[in-house]
């Protein structure tokens, strides 16, 4: 590899890699070790394909999160097998992470109050452990990483028309969630 692809990782790691491993401790359900390996993995992976890694065909974040995905669910895949209960619900389930819903539920000025407010996040955190996991991957890679449609289409493989669908269903899930814990708070 040469020293402008070693340098270009390098400045890659240092500005993707807390969007990664933040991304996988969701996705692992707040699991901090099985998050880093899994961003250790696929961070070798990264390096190991740089030089597959073309611009004209998408940008690097899309490239970087379509590998860590894949990744995650490679591993979450060896888990079941380990398990000897694979079932391919799991591969579903292996797409599912938790994200902030406070800027789709709430107008933007309360939002901005909810990180002080801990008990509203709980609550909020709460309501995004309910959905399904289909739901939860769309709106993670949506509202946490600030992916647009398109990208969160590449990434997981799916038609722009299914993002827009799971992440509108997700929202109005989460706003029935909400209104019911509210009106019963």
């Amino acid at each position: 590899m040469e020293s402008k692809d070693v340098k270009f990782y390098n400045e890659m790691y240092a500005k993707y890699n807390k969007d990664v491993v933040k991304h996988l401790i969701r996705r692992t359900h707040n699991n901090i070790d099985v998050a880093q390996d899994i961003a250790s993995d696929s961070w070798v992976k990264v390096y190991k394909y740089l030089e597959a890694f073309n611009p004209e065909k998408a940008k690097f974040i899309t490239w970087l999160f379509t590998i860590v995905n894949n990744t995650f669910i490679d591993a979450m895949r060896k888990k079941a097998t380990e398990r000897k209960n694979f079932n391919p619900v799991s591969i579903v389930e292996a797409n599912s992470s938790d994200y902030d819903i406070a800027n789709t539920v709430l107008c933007e000025d309360y939002a901005s109050n909810l990180v002080e407010n801990k008990e509203l996040n709980q609550r909020l955190e709460r309501a995004f452990e309910s959905l399904e996991p289909n739901y939860r991957c769309v709106a993670e890679l949506y509202l946490r990483q600030d992916m647009s449609y398109d990208m969160i289409a590449e990434i997981l493989d799916i038609p722009l028309g299914t993002v827009k669908g799971t992440l509108f269903r997700a929202r109005e899930i989460l706003k029935n969630a909400m209104s019911m814990r509210y009106s019963v708070a």
